[in-house]
């Protein structure tokens, strides 16, 4: 086979190509100043976490309200262990503790709440419950009326404005038998109760609502003659303090002045209870 004869080349050098002749803008950098390649991997993301991330996450989760048990407030009485055996058997989540000369018996839940209110109705026991703070009553005082005013007529066009009432009561001076114009009015809470301190007219009257200021002495039962209770959630026999009879003190037959009271509670003579 003839072979092809390349002719004997002379050795030339490589020639150095300047980039910067064929790009003005193109700048070399020496190996020492030049970047280094990283590899691609992609990092993972990076949890990030607050003590503010859980009440950002409210309308996806809601927490349920919490539910109230009102205690029950049994009597303390000689037979007050024969009682509580009786609710522990059928009850045995039940708490009882001592508070004020009663027994405060605390349910597990609502209809165990409602079936031990129905034994000591049953058996005749006394008691005394307690109110959830949502379904205590809204209290205000309103100012402005007659002394002579007519309690009907204040009722009647707060229910036309939607407002609950449950029961109203005139302020008194005891020792001159006299009335006060200053009316105390019980509301049901809802969420619009809170409006009756913006009403401004009643009865044709220009009148002021105020909340009514908590008296600073214990509050006194005018059913059992007791404290710390009122007579609403009094399940307990009537006791008058003048006569110590089984009724109440408005019904006693008694409306004279007492020269040497006893008094019921503490069974000393020259006071009533009060």
């Amino acid at each position: 086979m003839n072979s092809i004869l390349f002719p004997n080349l002379p050795d030339i050098p490589p020639t150095s190509f300047d980039l910067s002749l064929a790009n003005p803008e193109f700048k070399t950098v020496s190996p020492k100043k030049a970047a280094k390649i990283q590899p691609n991997n992609s990092a993972s993301p990076i949890e990030i976490s607050s003590k503010f991330s859980q009440h950002m996450e409210i309308e996806e989760s809601a927490v349920a309200p919490e539910t109230h048990i009102p205690a029950i407030n049994l009597k303390f009485v000689t037979d007050y262990n024969l009682t509580l055996q009786e609710i522990n058997r059928n009850f045995p989540k039940t708490l009882n503790k001592l508070d004020r000369g009663y027994i405060r018996i605390t349910p597990d839940s609502l209809e165990d709440r409602e079936n031990i209110i129905e034994y000591l109705d049953k058996n005749k026991k006394e008691y005394v419950l307690s109110e959830a703070p949502e379904n205590r009553p809204l209290k205000v005082v309103i100012k402005g009326l007659p002394k002579d005013h007519n309690k009907e007529f204040i009722s009647r066009e707060l229910e036309e404005n939607n407002f609950k009432v449950l029961r109203i009561s005139q302020f008194r001076n005891f020792r001159l038998k006299t009335l006060h114009p200053v009316f105390l009015v019980e509301i049901a809470k809802s969420p619009s109760s809170n409006n009756t301190f913006k009403v401004n007219r009643l009865n044709l009257f220009t009148v002021e609502i105020q909340s009514c200021r908590k008296k600073q002495k214990a509050t006194m039962c005018y059913n059992c003659s007791d404290f710390f209770h009122s007579a609403r959630n009094c399940r307990c026999n009537p006791r008058c303090i003048k006569c110590n009879g089984p009724h109440e003190t408005r019904s006693c037959s008694i409306k004279t002045k007492i020269d040497n009271p006893t008094c019921i509670n503490c069974n000393e003579k020259g006071h009533i209870a009060s």
